[in-house]
């Protein structure tokens, strides 16, 4: 799991019997540059209104961000990259 703490994740990768894929719900630039660098990469694009409708509703959902907010309020915020994980435009 790639979310474990104090675990070098690329060597763990790197030990993996290839081929292998590494999915990735964030944003590209949050990716180790390494990744990047050395590896191939499918980048696939959601519809941004659809990523926008999908993120408002989670946070709001979600006790970890508890937006409380309009939908309008957070397209603000969403399209200023002013949400967790930044910019997704």
């Amino acid at each position: 799991e790639l979310s474990t703490p104090a675990v070098d994740k690329l060597a763990v990768l790197a030990a993996s019997a290839g081929p292998r894929h590494i999915k990735w719900h964030h944003s590209a630039p949050l990716l180790p540059p390494r990744v990047v660098e050395e590896g191939r990469v499918i980048y696939l694009y959601r519809n941004p209104r659809d990523t926008a409708v999908s993120w408002y509703h989670f946070q709001r959902m979600n006790t970890l961000y508890g937006f409380t907010g309009t939908f309008a309020q957070f397209l603000d915020l969403f399209l200023r990259g002013d949400v967790a994980y930044g910019d997704y435009m």
